[in-house]
């Protein structure tokens, strides 16, 4: 998935969720967001972030 605007229309379109842009956090090299299936399962995603790593 290129980006998580796109994961969250993936997601919504299956029937799960990720969490808003307000809710992603960066983590080393990733931004990083939680999200949830249709079954309510918790998964995560991360992204590469643009930034240089270990800010």
């Amino acid at each position: 998935m290129p980006s998580l605007a796109q994961a969250r229309s993936a997601a919504a379109a299956l029937g799960g969720q990720v969490d808003g842009a307000e809710r992603e956090w960066r983590f080393q090299v990733f931004t990083v967001c939680d999200g949830h299936d249709s079954e309510r399962n918790v998964f995560q995603l991360r992204h590469v972030a643009a930034a240089a790593p270990y800010e």
